[in-house]
């Protein structure tokens, strides 16, 4: 059977181990095969790039409310 899958499927088979986890398990060990786009395949890699960055943002902030960064001699190292 072929198989396409969204960009919101390939986030969800990769952030938990939930049903999207589990089916994508089943369909790599299966004979069906999965397709994709180029675009969903982009937007995948926006939308991981976009929540990196926020996590970033987020731990970087929490860091330096808590006073975990400091500066070096190798330079500022708050953010």
């Amino acid at each position: 059977m072929k198989i396409v899958i969204d960009t919101n499927f390939i986030i969800a088979a990769f952030i938990s181990h939930g049903y999207c986890h589990e089916l994508f398990d089943y369909f790599i060990n299966s004979n069906h095969k999965l397709y994709t786009s180029d675009w969903i395949l982009k937007e995948v890699n926006e939308k991981f790039v976009k929540s990196l960055v926020k996590i970033h943002i987020i731990i970087i902030r929490e860091m330096k409310r808590r006073n975990l960064i400091h500066k070096t001699a190798f330079g500022d190292t708050n953010g």
